[in-house]
């Protein structure tokens, strides 16, 4: 299969299929999109959105269709139902979560205008007493170092770039919640990974 990754020059929704491509030693081509080029390829995306990943010229869009198609192909996916609908819950837990402090690392990145000491006040700080200690308890549960009793799955490279944005910007957070520092660490650390990690542009978000 011929795969081509095409999303914005940061990280956002498009790095976790790049980590997950990485991981599995499967070549890809990743088509970078700068924000002068967007309007006129927006039309002919599946729904005026990005990311989109082409697979042997047939687009897929929306992310956790295309981490959830990669996870079948690349081996990231649980094969026992039960722990299928386990994995996509604290995905799903963990977007719940980004959406709430999405827009104050937008802000950051510069692609919208707003008073990110609000947004840190109202959204993110209080999302984070919200959802951490329940991510935490997951973690502990698990027994395996990533989210679930499965081990790792595509939602771990999902979750360590979502979390990874809150506690490798802000210590404090990654002081109190140690598990979930220690989460990231582990995603970011497998062989494959890290020469991207180590690689990539340093952007917030």
């Amino acid at each position: 299969m011929v795969y081509k990754l095409t999303y914005f020059g940061v990280r956002g929704y498009g790095e976790p299929a790049r980590l997950m491509f990485k991981h599995a030693g499967v070549a890809f081509e990743d088509n970078v999109v700068d924000m002068a080029s967007w309007p006129q390829l927006k039309g002919s995306t599946p729904f005026g959105q990005l990311p989109v990943l082409e697979v042997d010229g047939k687009p897929i869009a929306q992310s956790f269709a295309i981490y959830r198609f990669l996870a079948t192909k690349l081996g990231l996916s649980p094969g026992d139902a039960v722990d299928q609908a386990l994995t996509d819950s604290i995905a799903e837990y963990v977007k719940e979560f980004d959406g709430k402090v999405h827009d104050y690392f937008i802000i950051l990145l510069g692609f919208m205008q707003g008073d990110k000491d609000a947004e840190l006040k109202d959204k993110v700080l209080p999302a984070i007493d919200q959802y951490f200690p329940v991510i935490t308890k997951w973690l502990k549960a698990s027994g395996t170092g990533y989210l679930t009793k499965a081990g790792l799955t595509w939602a771990d490279f999902f979750a360590a770039e979502k979390l990874g944005n809150v506690v490798n910007t802000f210590s404090d957070v990654a002081g109190k919640y140690p598990e979930i520092k220690a989460f990231v660490d582990k995603v970011y650390s497998l062989p494959n990974v890290k020469g991207h990690i180590d690689s990539r542009p340093k952007t917030p978000y």
